[in-house]
Order: C-alpha cells, then sequence, then structure tokens
C-alpha cells in the first residue's frame, strides 16, 4: 500500500455532500426499452456509492494517522475497530451530507429567470413547463415528447421532469447558501444531481440538458449574495456549450454597463464577470459532426477583449502515466492558470469570488466505449488531483469556496471511481491509486449491486473492513427506490411483463451521441458474453399470476470484439479486446447496431484504422465491405432503403419480414439467409416478445442501371422512391 502523507481534515477542508432525493424522478417513458439510454436515474446510486467509499477511506486514513501519533502499535487496530456510526460521532466525519428537499420553481425563481428567462417573457420556461405536463398524454398517442426540431435521440422528459429539474436547482442554490453563509464551515461542496446543465444553453436544451444547473448557482450567488466574480471548470468529456453561451451573454452585457459607466452614462447594478475554463474531446459531442460554429466555440481562447474570460483546451491520448503527467502538468493545467490571471486582473483575492466545477465522470478511463470512442480519456487520479488543484486556487483567492457540481459519467464504474478520487481530492486527501484500484472497485461493485427487492450484496463482515464501512455508510446515503417504476406512468425496462393490448411501435430515442472505440488493429472475432449492467442495474420482481416467458426476448448480451495484428517480427499479437456496446441511431425502441469492422477499399489495409459509426445506420462504401450485428426489437420497423452493396444477411435469433418495395414479403427465420443485391427494402419484425437478431456483410457495389439507362440512386429511409426520370 502507498504510504499516505495526508494531514488530518481540518474544518475548512471538509467538504459538504448534497443529494436530492427528486433528482430520481426525471425517466425515459417513450418506450419500454431503455437499453440505449446512459442519462438514467441510476447514474446517482453509483455515486452515491462512490461517495460511501471516499468517506470509509478516508476515516481509516485519519485512523491511521493518529495511530502513527501515538506510537502506539496496538492503537491502529484499536481504532480501527472502533470505527462505526457509534464510536466516530464524537469526530466530525469526512464530510458532512446534506438529504436536500430544497426546490426552485422555474417560473418564479429570479436566478433561474436570470439565465432562462427573456426580456419579452420567460417563453423557454414556459415552454419547457408546458412540455413536461404534456409528456404523458404526447407519447400515449405514439408520438414524441420532444418537439421537432429538438434532438429526439438527445433529450427524454417524463411527468415528474418538473420535479427533478427544480429539485436539482433548487440543490445547487442551497449548497451556493451553505458555501457562503456563515451557519457552516464547509467551504466546499459536492452536488450530486441530474439532469446535468452544462450543453444548455439560455433556451436551447441539448445533450441530456434542460436547465443549466452550474449557470443557475452562479446567477445565485451573484443575486443573493453579492458574489461578482466567477470561476467555472468544466471537466466533462463533452464541451459545456450551453455554460459558454451563457457564460459570454453574462460578460458582454457586464462589459457594455463598464463601458456606459466609464462614458458617465446613468449608473446601473452591474452584472458579474466571469471565467470559463474546459478540458474536453474535441471530436465528441457537440463537435462530432465537425460543424464549424460549434467547433470554433469549443477552442475559443479569449482573455480580456470584449470582457470575456474563456479557454479551452483540447484533450489527447496519452501512453504512459508519465505521458499524462506531462500532459496535465504543461497542458491541461492551463485553465487553472488562466484563471488566476483572469482574478488577477480583476481584483486579487476577494469576498466576492466564488468556484464552480462542471465536473462530469465521462473523460474517465473506466467510461464506457460507446461514450468515450475517440480514447480521449483521463487516469482516476484526474479527478483527485484536478480537485487539489482547484481547492488550492479557491484558497488564494475565494476563501476557499468552491463548489463541484455532477455533469456527465455514465458506466458504474466511471461514476463510482470518479466520484471518490474527486470528493478525496476535495477532502484534501492522500492520492492513493490502490483505494480505486481495479480490484477494489470491484469489491465495491459487487458489495453494492441491488439484487431482487432492492437488497445489496453483502461481502462477508471483516473481509475487507472498508468495505464494511462504505457499506454502513452507503446504507445511510442511498435513497434510490427499490423499483424505479411510478405507478402513474411506468419508467421502462429492458425487461417487461407482457402488454396484452394492441399498440402501435413507438419510434424515438434517447442515447448517447457517440459510440464505439477507435479500433487499433485488424482481424476481428466476436464473442458474445453475459451482459451485468452492474450497480445501477435494477431487477423487477414479477407480477403476481405472471410468469418470467412472459416477458419480451430481448437479446441482453453484449458483443466483444477481440483484434489481433503483427508484432515486427511478424509473430501474431492480441492488440484490443473489448466489449462493443450497441448503439440506436434509429432510436433505442428501433434496431440497435453494433459495427465490428470495415473498410472503404477493397483489397483491405491489415493496419490501417477503422472508420467508426456513431450516430447513423451503417453503411457500406461502394468500394468498400463492412461487417455489423444488428438486433430488431419486437414491433420494429427499418423504413424502405436502398443501399450501393450486395449483402450478404444470416439470421441468429428470431425471424423478420423482408419486404419490397413492389408490395412483396418473405419471412426469413433463424438459420436462414439473404443476398440482397441493391434492392429497395425494409425490415420488420411482427413479433410481440422476440427479438431478431441479424448478422451482415456487404461489399460495395456499383449503382444499378436498368436497360434504359436510368440509374438507381441509393436511398436514405423512407416511403418507396419515385422511378427516376
Amino acid at each position: 500500500m502507498v504510504e499516505s502523507k495526508s494531514m488530518q481534515p481540518t474544518e475548512c477542508s471538509r467538504p459538504a455532500i448534497f443529494l436530492q432525493d427528486a433528482c430520481f424522478k426525471h425517466k425515459f417513458i417513450r418506450s419500454r426499452d431503455t437499453s440505449n439510454v446512459v442519462e438514467r436515474p441510476e447514474r446517482l446510486r453509483a455515486v452515491t456509492a462512490g461517495l460511501s467509499a471516499a468517506m470509509a477511506r478516508l476515516e481509516y486514513d485519519r485512523a491511521r494517522i493518529a495511530s502513527h501519533a501515538s506510537h502506539d502499535p496496538d492503537d491502529l487496530a484499536s481504532q480501527l475497530d472502533r470505527l462505526n456510526l457509534a464510536s466516530t460521532s464524537s469526530a466530525p466525519p469526512p464530510a458532512r451530507v446534506v438529504h436536500s428537499a430544497a426546490t426552485a420553481d422555474l417560473l418564479t425563481h429570479p436566478a433561474v429567470k436570470y439565465v432562462h428567462g427573456d426580456i419579452d417573457g420567460d417563453v423557454y420556461l414556459e415552454k419547457l413547463v408546458r412540455w413536461v405536463r404534456e409528456s404523458q398524454g404526447k407519447i400515449d398517442a405514439g408520438g414524441s415528447e420532444i418537439p421537432e426540431g429538438l434532438a429526439q435521440g438527445d433529450l427524454y422528459l417524463c411527468p415528474e421532469s418538473l420535479v427533478a429539474m427544480q429539485g436539482a436547482l433548487g440543490t445547487v442554490c442551497e449548497a451556493v447558501d451553505s458555501v457562503l453563509g456563515d451557519e457552516t464551515s464547509e467551504k466546499r461542496a459536492f452536488v450530486a444531481i441530474r439532469p446535468p446543465g452544462h450543453h444548455c444553453g439560455e433556451d436551447s436544451p441539448s445533450g441530456f440538458c434542460f436547465v443549466n444547473n452550474v449557470a443557475v448557482a452562479a446567477a445565485h450567488a451573484h443575486l443573493q449574495h453579492g458574489i461578482n466574480r466567477i470561476v467555472i471548470f468544466d471537466i466533462d468529456l463533452h464541451h459545456g456549450n450551453g455554460t459558454q453561451s451563457i457564460v459570454w451573454q453574462i460578460n458582454e452585457e457586464t462589459y457594455r454597463q463598464t463601458l456606459e459607466e466609464e462614458a458617465r452614462a446613468p449608473n446601473s447594478k452591474r452584472g458579474p464577470q466571469m471565467y470559463y475554463g474546459s478540458l474536453h474531446d474535441i471530436l465528441s459531442y457537440p463537435c462530432e459532426d465537425g460543424k464549424l460554429s460549434l467547433v470554433q466555440a469549443a477552442s475559443v481562447s479569449l482573455h480580456g477583449a470584449h470582457g470575456q474570460h474563456i479557454e479551452n483546451v483540447h484533450l489527447q491520448t496519452y501512453s504512459t502515466p508519465e505521458h499524462w503527467d506531462e500532459l496535465y502538468s504543461h497542458h491541461y493545467s492551463k485553465i487553472l492558470h488562466k484563471a488566476e490571471d483572469f482574478l488577477k486582473s480583476t481584483g486579487g483575492p476577494g469576498q466576492d469570488v466564488l468556484f464552480f466545477i462542471s465536473c462530469g465522470m465521462d473523460a474517465s478511463e473506466h467510461e464506457m466505449p460507446s461514450m468515450s470512442r475517440h480514447n480521449r480519456r483521463m487516469p482516476t487520479s484526474f479527478y483527485h488531483r484536478f480537485a487539489k488543484d482547484a481547492c488550492a486556487l479557491s484558497n488564494r483567492y475565494a476563501q476557499g469556496r468552491l463548489i463541484s457540481v455532477l455533469e456527465g459519467g455514465y458506466s458504474d464504474r466511471a461514476l463510482i471511481s470518479g466520484t471518490m478520487a474527486h470528493l478525496v481530492g476535495l477532502a484534501d486527501g492522500p492520492d492513493n491509486g490502490e483505494w480505486w484500484s481495479a480490484d477494489n472497485l470491484t469489491l465495491l461493485e459487487k458489495a453494492t449491486k441491488k439484487r431482487r427487492g432492492g437488497r445489496p450484496s453483502l461481502p462477508p463482515k471483516n473481509a475487507h473492513p472498508w468495505l464494511d464501512r462504505t457499506l454502513e455508510l452507503f446504507a445511510d446515503l442511498d435513497r434510490s427506490p427499490v423499483s424505479l417504476s411510478a405507478k402513474a406512468a411506468p419508467a421502462p425496462s429492458s425487461r417487461v411483463l407482457r402488454d396484452r393490448t394492441a399498440k402501435k411501435p413507438v419510434s424515438s430515442s434517447s442515447s448517447s451521441s457517440s459510440s464505439s472505440t477507435q479500433p487499433t488493429s485488424t482481424t476481428l472475432v466476436e464473442e458474445n458474453s453475459s451482459s451485468d449492467s452492474g450497480l445501477s442495474s435494477i431487477e423487477e420482481e414479477p407480477i403476481e399470476g405472471e410468469s418470467l416467458s412472459a416477458k419480451k426476448k430481448i437479446p441482453r448480451h453484449v458483443k466483444k470484439r477481440a483484434a489481433w495484428s503483427h508484432a515486427s517480427d511478424g509473430t501474431s499479437i492480441f492488440t484490443h479486446d473489448e466489449i462493443r456496446a450497441p448503439f440506436a441511431p434509429l432510436g433505442p425502441a428501433m434496431t440497435h447496431f453494433t459495427y465490428f469492422h470495415s473498410s472503404n477499399t477493397v483489397p483491405a489495409s491489415n493496419t490501417a484504422l477503422f472508420p467508426e459509426f456513431t450516430s447513423s445506420v451503417p453503411r457500406c462504401s461502394p468500394r468498400g465491405m463492412l461487417f455489423c450485428i444488428a438486433d430488431f426489437l419486437p414491433g420494429s420497423r427499418v423504413p424502405m432503403h436502398r443501399t450501393e452493396s450486395v449483402d450478404y444477411a444470416v439470421v441468429l435469433e428470431g425471424e423478420i419480414v423482408l419486404a419490397l418495395d413492389n408490395g412483396e414479403e418473405r419471412v426469413v427465420r433463424r438459420g436462414e439467409f439473404v443476398v440482397q443485391r441493391g434492392a429497395n427494402h425494409a425490415w420488420v419484425n411482427r413479433a410481440e416478445h422476440q427479438a431478431c437478431r441479424i448478422v451482415f456483410v456487404s461489399a460495395g457495389t456499383e449503382k444499378i442501371v436498368l436497360e434504359d439507362g436510368r440509374v438507381l440512386e441509393q436511398t436514405n429511409f423512407g416511403p418507396p422512391p419515385k422511378m427516376p426520370s
């Protein structure tokens, strides 16, 4: 074990933790299949597990230090034995936990209106409230609760979403009041809320975000506490385009007021000055499509001109721990240095300064491949190191006042490890990588995994004392419901009881905006493995009188891609071994694709990287080849389309209807195959409960030219195209 050099925690370094039960209420209800929904209520349970582990580790570290100070070799054992809820009540815990019941009304709260309101009225906020209230009815009618023009794949609502959003905003504002108030000694806070906020601008919801939690908290600090200089660090994998746009607008208005004052114009209360510094992957959402305005915004570096203080730093891949340390020291820490320059140029240390961290965990080394497909990852130690560095800066300029707010992070392990390391950093704890090692994370995940009826899986007592203490804390902190189903609006589940009423297939989506890591080798082998959704999976008990066989049979196993290449001496070596997460470009109720291999040319290179499909249906290049697997869920339909390829399709599970544009249909069953040669066709799964899995191997072809010279072009999904004239 690495010897810790931490000191006893002080009241100044002890953080507060803010939790909000209302945040569990925001759920995806557009369809019963949620396998592709990554921003889910269960994220909060994973965060709570990480917080509990951090507090347990800090308690044991404190006991170890006290034992060393006493010089009694037997004292450590006795102190560890006394570490329980009763005996530790005399000493302050490593963090103060607040189960918040605060709420901030979207239509009346001053800070919410400051950020998301409008001169002509709160148009966006009123629309948002209406969307929530109408969500169930629109879904029941077979439509989408998200208006046209907004990203159906990134946004979802349910009747209780408003409660969750207002609870999240109320909680982060409560954290501001606590950190800036005189009633409590904690000057640092971690706020575990959802849905996230940093992609939402003034009136532009996107990327799972409907209101900007950190921006509203900053506005609340300004309006209620006189905070005039605000530093926001954003360490989510994705650029916080919403936060940056809000910061820009506020700085623009403050700059205008400053110029008017210099011109001796009538005095008005000046707005705040804000600094926004972001570390993010420029290849990922919202920049993944290379849209000029979004890429430019995510690359801005402007300090003072036009009243703006913005720094964007792009993440890079790293090869060794030493390489990562160099990147952090010379590249990533630039957002810290620019923040200090901002504070120096605007008056130095002061009572009017407050720090925020938009703390996304999705850059974690443990994030799912579909979310972090460009390999711009951070080691878990980053979340500890950045927390300590940001706290040190806040100590110098803001009397230590800093609030970290949960943004992204979607796999259980990314959330557990990142939260654990981050809270230890906020508490000035040691950078002990063993605490969040893979072996210890596995122990923690198994111990806290929820079983049938909501019961956690308990390890043997005293096998790992820190884990025993973690579970004691977790039992007190975890308020996640035993079942995330609601009576009025049942939460979707991949395991559902048979619905005996005839319903139309529901289309639309809510999923991550990216998929699949960049492959690094050439030859591929697929292996099926049993899916274990880990800590956040909740297995629902069948209703009395129903059988498990009545549930829809949807393939729950994920697919594994093993890859190999060659060493310099020509011997074959394995270079990659990964689980390939499915993605659903047509919506989670439709077809799920898992891409394994493609090439834009034939013969294919045995050394070049393969292109990835992220948000669109895999298509074979006219001069290339493609290998992928598709799962067609019960009731799903892939509309008419034509490809410039010959497709060899083998049905592995279930059955599928192949429909042509002339009205003919054929049923293809398990073990049967199809050779599809540029036909305008649709795939339909008419089964009530059985999904269909098909493996596709495609080779590019020339365009089809009719006898009269007309050319049949490749088409997108839609109704049968008109014949060429």
